[in-house]
């Protein structure tokens, strides 16, 4: 009986994963380039020239320097070879992020919560719009980061599991550069947890300067110019208005709260969360907070929120322990009760 429970939410988990990427890949013109951006086309029109079975000349094409991230478009490739339509492909990069935000929240639970993986695919179809439908290069490498990377804090450097994690982070490096912030992460974040109140006073007190423009105003000191000369590794946070670049740099009120609202949040509820449930949190905030102080650390340059990206991606399974406990404890603390 309990295996056949088992069963029926995993064939649920299927279709609301299923039923959610074809109506975001539907509803967003996706499906058939009629919601295509001007970054979107590019990247259409760099796969449609990714050659054909057996035109392996593509390869000295995709590492002569004129694609950034060659890799990427190597895995691409590989897709165009067993069939896959641009469109497809952009169908099977959505799938894979609903599906990898139910499978860690399943990982945070221990179990699959239906009510948790709606609210959890909800959250996530806000994500999709600033990552598959904006950033389509990078969302390839943030599907790889979501499936295999931040999944625990306290595993030795010579484990497995770091190695395996270690891995994949190159990996994601590899498909997009900016994922290789993810690296000192990997190395630093047991020292992070051992002084876990200075590490978060740090990240307040980083989040006040930034808030209040401070970061900004003091930027100067490595403006963009100062990495012009190293525009391969820096890319679009190089930009100027030189280069048609009016992107709006400085702190926003948008980017603020997304950046401190998901923590208070956590804070004022984590009393309420089992051992199991924070053991599992642990590894996600504390991540959220480094990528976050590094973003905010970058405010004066364009494009820092493709880095905030990494954190954001996190952000529905993170909000689902407190939307859980506020159902449970709070509107109905005497009959509701979730079963696996």
């Amino acid at each position: 009986m309990l295996n056949q429970k088992k069963y029926q939410n995993l064939i649920l988990e299927f279709f609301l994963v299923s039923t959610s990427s074809i109506l975001f890949w539907y509803l967003t013109g996706l499906f058939d380039g009629s919601g295509f951006g001007t970054d979107m086309n590019r990247y259409f029109y760099n796969y449609q020239n990714l050659g054909f079975k057996g035109d392996f000349r593509i390869f000295s094409d995709i590492f002569a320097g004129a694609l950034k991230d060659p890799i990427n478009y190597v895995v691409q490739y590989g897709f165009k070879l067993i069939g896959f339509s641009f469109h497809a492909f952009i169908l099977f990069v959505t799938f894979s992020f609903y599906k990898g935000t139910t499978y860690r929240l399943n990982i945070l639970f221990g179990k699959r919560i239906i009510i948790l993986q709606i609210f959890t695919v909800l959250l996530c179809s806000l994500y999709l719009r600033i990552s598959v439908y904006t950033a389509f290069r990078n969302s390839v490498a943030l599907a790889v980061v979501l499936f295999f990377c931040i999944q625990t804090i306290d595993e030795k450097i010579v484990s497995k599991k770091f190695y395996i994690e270690l891995f994949f982070t190159i990996f994601a490096t590899f498909l997009h550069l900016a994922s290789g912030l993810l690296l000192p992460f990997l190395f630093l974040k047991k020292i992070f947890k051992k002084y876990i109140k200075l590490f978060n006073f740090i990240f307040f007190s980083i989040f006040i300067l930034y808030s209040s423009g401070l970061i900004y105003k003091f930027g100067s000191m490595y403006s963009n110019p100062l990495f012009s000369e190293f525009k391969f590794i820096f890319r679009a946070l190089t930009l100027s208005s030189k280069d048609g670049n009016f992107y709006e740099v400085g702190p926003t009120l948008l980017k603020s709260l997304s950046i401190i609202l998901p923590i208070f949040i956590i804070e004022i509820t984590k009393k309420y969360y089992t051992n199991y449930q924070k053991i599992n949190l642990e590894p996600l905030t504390l991540f959220y907070k480094y990528i976050s102080i590094v973003t905010m650390l970058m405010s004066n340059f364009p494009y820092n929120d493709r880095i905030l990206m990494y954190g954001w991606l996190f952000i529905p399974v993170m909000l689902s322990l407190p939307f859980y406990v506020t159902i449970k404890y709070i509107f109905f603390p005497w009959t509701l009760k979730f079963k696996n």
